[in-house]
């Protein structure tokens, strides 16, 4: 386990790397996204247009 730094939660645990190359350095995985973070990109790639989720946005629909 390894902590992470996450962008809303602060410090959390996390699996770590499972596997060592000779020559490499671990890396510690990427924090798992933010609640909501995606939500914009996902529905415009849905077809609803910025206007829409903007205004459910402002209705407190998505974060």
């Amino acid at each position: 386990m390894t902590d992470v730094e996450h962008s809303t939660e602060g410090t959390v645990k996390m699996v770590g790397p499972l596997a060592h190359f000779l020559g490499t350095v671990p890396t510690p995985p990427p924090a798992s996204p933010a609640l909501g973070q995606h939500s914009a990109e996902i529905l415009h790639d849905l077809g609803f247009t910025k206007e829409e989720v903007n205004d459910w946005r402002d209705e407190g629909v998505i974060g």
